[in-house]
């Protein structure tokens, strides 16, 4: 299993506005008190790959991040279940 570190919702809050501050990368870790990969990571989650790769942080998206986590978390066949049954499309 890999290892990770927790987000909360304030930390993410927290990483759009200063984002959209416009900080650089390299600036948050000292900010926000987590390492810089661990900041990679979490933007990674947020973004779609093309916009990670073009270094289109402004873009970030919490919700996007917290769903590829639960995907990671318990896999995509799973989550796209667990989806199905929020939206009425599936009964246990």
């Amino acid at each position: 299993m890999s290892r990770f570190t927790e987000w909360d919702c304030e930390q993410r809050k927290n990483l759009i506005f200063l984002l959209m501050s416009g900080y650089k990368l390299s600036e948050l870790p000292d900010l926000m008190s987590k390492s810089y990969p661990s900041i990679k990571k979490e933007l990674k989650r947020g973004l779609s790959h093309q916009d990670y790769v073009e270094q289109r942080y402004i873009r970030y998206n919490p919700m996007f991040a917290l769903e590829n986590l639960v995907k990671d978390l318990i896999g995509e066949e799973d989550f796209k279940e667990l989806m199905e049954y929020e939206n009425g499309k599936r009964k246990w």
